[in-house]
């Protein structure tokens, strides 16, 4: 099934640089989110990625 994201600059900026960090697809990452809401013990919403908002400077 396709499905279009529409993300935030912040959500894809979160999406992207934890995709990096794990050497992983944006797609892969994402698709991990929905399967596991906790993943990382992040939650979801806000930093759902795991990712830190000292990431972006």
């Amino acid at each position: 099934m396709a499905l279009t994201l529409r993300l935030t600059d912040d959500e894809s900026d979160a999406l992207r640089a934890r995709a990096d960090l794990e050497q992983r697809s944006m797609q892969e990452v994402a698709r991990e989110a929905v399967r596991i809401p906790n993943a990382g013990g992040a939650g979801v919403g806000a930093g759902a990625f795991g990712v830190h908002q000292s990431c972006f400077g």
